[in-house]
């Protein structure tokens, strides 16, 4: 199946979203290890796509976090705890 291209800022929602929501459908795991090997810049954080997508497959349990500690692993994870907090308070809407 062919996916329609997303620009920087869709791939780094997707990453959240699924964290949010625990998506670990085979297709979404298939795009997030596509997103692993994404040199882009997210431009808020300066953070490349590819370490927001290694942080949502340490959320949905598909990798360790041990083996996949980088500069930004904590504070990725942290942000994704704390929207994941405000998604189910109802103060955030994806």
């Amino acid at each position: 199946m062919k996916r329609k291209p997303m620009n920087v800022v869709d791939r780094a929602k997707f990453c959240r979203d699924v964290a949010i929501l625990n998506d670990d459908s085979e297709e979404t795991i298939e795009i997030l290890r596509d997103f692993q090997s994404d040199s882009s810049i997210f431009s808020t954080a300066k953070i490349p796509i590819s370490e927001w997508a290694t942080g949502t497959l340490i959320m949905l349990g598909k990798l360790k976090y041990e083996e996949n500690v980088t500069e930004d692993m904590d504070y990725i994870l942290r942000v994704y705890k704390d929207f994941k907090k405000e998604y189910e308070k109802g103060n955030l809407e994806l």
